[in-house]
């Protein structure tokens, strides 16, 4: 089939459009022209940006009978300097339209007649004018859209559409990043469309995985890999590696593997914690559910020897303790507290001594103490907790006031004295929660003042818990 690319490669051709649907057919032919074929003068203003720039020649040839012309038409044309003209008109058909190019070549006899069809105008303009440039059309389908074609060597597009070929045979070689080239021969006709479609198989990764411990389950995106160890083919990309083994954390991973690379992975799973290890790093609801708290407390006190120095009734003084007093009692506590504070808004502890104890007077002669009475009064004290699982951890540290009563005798005299004392104090204890209102613990109070007697207290503790809004 011959082209006017064949006969005059770069004369212009006047197009004309002389049907109904002739805006439609020039609008598809200006899509499919390309820089090759741009002496196409498709469009209006390209002709008449032509015709503007063409000077007139002194003689008119044949139209002025000074040579003989085939027709008047073939005159026009070689004086205005066209090497063609196409006339493109169209006719409605059952699978849709037909285009029709007829070509007057200015320096031929003979008509050409190109010819396309598709189900719409577009289509079958596409097609005519392939057949008449001497091209056909290569309608591509490939996956991934990303790929790209080259035809004979030589790059000629990219992702899935329709190309004009030249007519002939060819090599298409199709490739993408991560897939296996594909090559095949192709043969194009004029004005005919080849469908192709290909679906580019991936290139290949290697992946071995090598466990500790030994025994382990593998999975590569949800599904078992029965043997790690070798070498396996893998997809290019993103995957997700899992490893499961009794004992054991699981662990999972973002793999990139990369096509044509080997990966040898190493992986050592770290052993799982015992439930109360797991536990412990939580804290439980309980803990935190009431703030207010009201609690009672069984003491075992230890009064430590030291100076007195108090007047009795018989208006002799008692100066020392020489000897520790064991004691027990009772205490009520009131409090508040939030997620790190504890404040004891009030303590009152009543003690009573279990033992004879040495004293000695103020003239240096021995004394015995039969009893100690104590009430001890804490307020405000102010502390931090930390809770760990239903665990409470906390300290508490204040000034306290403490009223004790002395009862003893000394070479046939018995005394009584009493005294009240300033002290600081500290506390630190655990609570343990067994539900949002009942905690039980344990706990240990130093009291001591400079230059006088210390004591040390140990307690069990009870505790109920509440919220001033469900009470109120």
């Amino acid at each position: 089939m011959v082209s006017l690319a064949h006969s005059t490669p770069k004369a212009p051709v006047y197009w004309n459009y002389p049907g109904p649907n002739g805006d439609k057919i020039r609008a598809a032919l200006a899509v499919e022209r390309t820089d090759e074929h741009a002496h196409h003068l498709i469009l209006p203003d390209e002709l008449d940006a032509y015709l503007s720039d063409i000077p007139l020649p002194e003689r008119f040839d044949c139209l002025d009978d000074s040579k003989v012309c085939e027709s008047e038409a073939q005159g026009v044309l070689r004086l205005l300097g066209f090497g063609a003209r196409v006339d493109a008109d169209s006719r409605r058909t059952d699978q849709g339209y037909e285009v029709t190019l007829e070509m007057t070549l200015a320096d031929g006899v003979d008509k050409k007649i190109f010819k396309g069809s598709g189900s719409t105008i577009e289509d079958a303009s596409s097609g005519a004018f392939a057949a008449l440039i001497g091209q056909g059309t290569l309608l591509l389908e490939v996956n991934p859209k990303t790929a790209s074609f080259r035809i004979d060597g030589k790059p000629y597009g990219q992702g899935s559409g329709k190309y004009l070929i030249p007519a002939g045979k060819h090599t298409l070689t199709i490739e993408a990043e991560n897939h296996q080239l594909t090559e095949e021969p192709i043969e194009i006709r004029p004005s005919e469309t080849l469908k192709i479609v290909v679906k580019l198989a991936a290139a290949f990764g290697r992946l071995s995985l090598k466990t500790t411990p030994e025994k382990t389950t593998v999975f590569i995106d949800g599904t078992e890999w029965t043997n790690p160890t070798e070498l396996k083919d893998v997809e290019p990309g993103q995957h997700i590696i899992r490893v499961e083994a009794p004992g054991h954390e699981a662990f999972s991973q973002n793999v990139t593997i990369r096509a044509g690379v080997e990966h040898a992975l190493k992986l050592k799973l770290v052993p799982s914690e015992p439930i109360w290890r797991t536990a412990m790093k939580t804290v439980h609801k309980h803990t935190h559910a009431n703030p207010w708290y009201v609690g009672l407390q069984l003491h075992t006190v230890s009064a430590r020897s030291g100076g007195i120095n108090l007047k009795t009734t018989q208006n002799f003084e008692m100066k020392d303790l020489a000897e520790s007093v064991g004691m027990l009692g009772l205490g009520v506590n009131v409090g508040w507290r939030s997620k790190h504070l504890d404040i004891l808004g009030l303590g009152l502890s009543f003690q009573n001594g279990l033992n004879e104890a040495k004293v000695i007077m103020d003239d240096d002669s021995p004394g015995r103490l039969d009893t100690l009475d104590r009430t001890m009064m804490r307020i405000g004290w102010f502390g931090l907790r930390y809770p760990i699982w239903r665990i409470d951890a906390y300290t508490l540290a204040g000034l306290g006031l403490a009223f004790e009563t002395f009862e003893g005798g000394a070479v046939n005299r018995s005394f009584r004295a009493t005294t009240t004392r300033l002290f600081v104090g500290s506390e630190f204890g655990l609570r343990y929660s067994f539900s949002d209102n009942w905690f039980a613990g344990s706990s240990i109070i130093l009291d001591y003042w400079p230059d006088d007697r210390p004591s040390i207290t140990w307690t069990m503790n009870g505790e109920y818990a509440f919220d001033l809004n469900g009470v109120l």
